[in-house]
């Protein structure tokens, strides 16, 4: 499949393992360039090594915002454009709403909600700027449509769908 993505620069989170994974394989087969964001190092680093030239590792815990506002200057940095960002990562905390520390609802907000929006925005305003097309997708779980009893998504949004925890 030719998507015409040779030399485009894509932000993908939650990029370590799962589908940010499967992502990242793919958008790199089809000639992309990929600024890797997740918390696990390791697996992160291993995925660029797969591809070297094409994939740029940089960990990143999304429940931080600072690491977040820092992933479109990272990637114009490195790869020198900004083509694309998909918004992957997300948790699916298990467990009954009611049981529930409003501490963990808080981080799922910041990993689902709140991470994903800001990183929409700062990737907008520099496509705009740069009167650059582009495109921003945002992966959910299908707990949007039906939720599951023992998850908190059936309340809060975006579930399990995008790496596992952040990557």
């Amino acid at each position: 499949m030719d998507l015409q993505l040779n030399g485009t620069a894509v932000i993908v989170t939650g990029a370590s393992r799962g589908l940010g994974a499967a992502i990242t394989r793919s958008l790199v087969a089809e000639g992309a360039r990929v600024v890797a964001a997740a918390r696990s190092v390791d697996a992160l680093e291993q995925l660029a090594a797969e591809h070297p030239d094409q994939v740029h590792p940089i960990p990143c815990d999304m429940r931080d915002r600072d690491a977040v506002a820092a992933l479109v200057p990272a990637t114009l940095a490195h790869f020198g454009r900004l083509d694309g960002v998909v918004n992957n990562a997300g948790i699916a905390p298990a467990g009954r709403l009611v049981d529930t520390d409003l501490a963990v609802m808080e981080e799922t907000l910041a990993v689902n909600l709140l991470a994903p929006a800001a990183l929409c925005q700062s990737a907008a305003r520099h496509l705009i700027a740069a009167k650059r097309p582009g495109s921003i997708v945002n992966v959910a779980s299908t707990s949007g449509l039906k939720g599951k009893a023992d998850r908190k998504s059936v309340v809060l949004g975006k579930g399990g769908g995008g790496g596992g925890g952040g990557g």
